[in-house]
């Protein structure tokens, strides 16, 4: 059994259905306020009557409302969602941001790929022609905010273009480095591609271009404009180098007064540092014939026919060589001149083609010829300085070196070889070696030594008289063809004393057999023979003086 709701009126006690009267009386006061006018061309809704205009399916008029699309929450620009299958054109509100959506108007657009929304622009969020307020730098820019390239045209024509990259293109669609600017015309004289002024007279700045001959490009230009110098620096050395509108290059100054004027910034500092492309330093220096000047020239007169002309300097541990094909070098010297006029050279040192050298000399007839300051027996002309510490130096200040191993001869003074002649030949002249067994002011020679004859059998053979003031000390055996003759005279004597008991002490010595031992003192010289003596020590207990320690 079925219940219907109803409300009763007091007055009659009838029943009476609420739902129809409430529809009616909505539409009633709906219609009141809107008029519906429908026609063949279009609908018109208003207040006032009037009909559609025939160019609108829909026309919409008031005076103080307006028409409220639909609002949705959009999840992302790609996505219809929460839309089924929205038809093209299809206008919504966003009401969220979310993703890449904001709050604004959209329309769906399924001409792009993928299907997507549009956001509808306004002044907030599009670059105005006049100019934007507002603006913030790290969240509003112009660009692109995929993969894409940005261009820039002016008459519809592409001027600039920022590639996926970050490249700059300057009339190229295709630049290849940070910034590529390409002219397309071919011009006749030196342009300027890229200008940067100093001031707004445009006195002075700097330009890049390049030369052209109409059809091609003959080279490049980087210039400062209206004759000013061009400088080429570092943060902490902004003038560097220097070129000025005469042509003069100065490093280290900002007035060079040459075609190249490098100059110190400290003196003694070095200005010129050359190095190779190997492990040596080379310098080439070449002239291609005399110079006009007449003063300060290097190679004069000399003129390069080979590759192997060159000078080559390397540090101190390493050779210098100066190599020419052909013709002599001279080393020469000459006094302060004057400009214009000619002054006469001193010849130094020559070093002839076929390897003569001669000091103060032009002429040298054998390896080294010194021609000294005068002809005098006092004038100087060669001085060896040796080491001064003398100490573990086996460097000769002057000599003859044929690559000997031991010494023939030498000279020492205070322990310092001061003159050797090996024994193949070589000589040394203030070698400064140092020998902690050379005696001072003394002579090692190694090898017979003759005097008197030229074919010594022993160490020290002397072919005469021999005079020997002092002792002679003998580690081994004193042979004697004949007697040995030692001064006994009473005239060269004084203090005379008679021994006493001299016969009791002789009895004391004790006679013995014994050998060397030569190998544990090889500087001794001992033979290997049996020897007939006495003990020193045992002889130093009775007569002292007649033992040397």
């Amino acid at each position: 059994m079925k219940t219907n709701k109803t409300s009763l009126i007091a007055r009659n006690k009838r029943p009476l259905c609420l739902m129809p009267c409430a529809l009616y009386l909505f539409f009633t006061i709906h219609y009141s306020l809107f008029t519906f006018h429908s026609f063949s061309q279009g609908v018109a809704i208003n207040t006032n009557g009037a009909a559609a205009n025939n160019s609108a399916m829909l026309d919409v008029s008031s005076t103080n409302q307006g028409v409220r699309i639909p609002r949705i929450a959009l999840i992302s620009t790609t996505s219809a969602s929460p839309i089924s299958n929205p038809v093209n054109s299809l206008l919504v509100y966003d009401t969220v941001a979310v993703n890449d959506v904001t709050s604004g108007y959209y329309y769906w657009d399924t001409t792009a790929t993928p299907y997507q929304w549009r956001k509808l622009l306004t002044s907030g969020s599009s670059w105005q022609l006049n100019g934007n307020i507002g603006t913030n730098s790290g969240t509003n820019f112009i660009g692109t905010i995929d993969n894409y390239s940005l261009g820039f045209r002016t008459n519809n024509i592409r001027r600039m273009i920022i590639d996926s990259l970050g490249n700059v293109g300057i009339g190229t669609i295709s630049p290849n480095w940070k910034l590529t600017a390409l002219e397309t015309d071919n011009l006749t004289a030196g342009n300027h591609l890229v200008e940067f002024i100093a001031n707004q007279s445009k006195t002075a700045g700097v330009a890049h271009g390049w030369y052209a001959d109409g059809n091609v490009v003959t080279g490049g230009l980087s210039r400062a404009i209206n004759g000013k110098p061009y400088f080429l620096g570092t943060n902490n050395s902004p003038q560097a180098i220097t070129i000025l509108d005469n042509g003069n290059v100065g490093i280290g100054t900002t007035t060079p007064n040459a075609k190249l004027n490098i100059a110190a910034v400290t003196a003694g500092t070095p200005t010129i540092n050359v190095d190779g492309n190997s492990s040596y330093s080379t310098l080439h220096l070449v002239t291609i014939g005399r110079s006009s000047s007449g003063y300060g020239t290097i190679g004069d007169g000399f003129r390069t026919t080979s590759t192997a002309n060159k000078y080559n300097y390397d540090r101190p541990d390493y050779a210098t060589q100066i190599d020419f094909v052909s013709g002599n070098i001279s080393f020469k010297t000459s006094p302060i001149g004057i400009v214009g006029n000619e002054i006469n050279f001193t010849n130094a040192m020559t070093i002839l083609n076929n390897g003569n050298v001669g000091i103060g000399m032009s002429t040298p007839n054998i390896r080294l010829e010194v021609m000294g300051a005068n002809n005098v027996r006092s004038g100087e002309f060669i001085r060896v300085t040796g080491n001064v510490n003398g100490a573990l130096d086996n460097s000769a200040g002057l000599g003859i070196d044929e690559s000997g191993s031991y010494w023939g001869t030498s000279l020492f003074s205070n322990s310092t070889r001061l003159f050797t002649v090996e024994s193949n030949g070589g000589i040394l002249v203030g070698s400064g070696y140092q020998t902690n067994n050379a005696p001072s002011n003394g002579a090692i020679i190694q090898g017979n030594v003759g005097i008197g004859t030229t074919a010594p059998s022993e160490k020290l053979e002397v072919c005469g008289n021999l005079k020997v003031i002092g002792t002679i000390r003998a580690s081994s055996t004193i042979t004697a063809s004949q007697s040995i003759t030692c001064s006994s005279d009473i005239r060269f004597k004084k203090d005379i004393t008679p021994l006493s008991g001299a016969l009791d002490n002789i009895l004391k010595l004790q006679g013995v057999t014994y050998y060397w031992k030569a190998k544990d003192f090889p500087d001794k010289n001992f033979t290997d023979d049996k020897q007939i003596g006495l003990i020193a020590q045992e002889l130093e207990k009775v007569y002292p003086e007649l033992v040397v320690t």
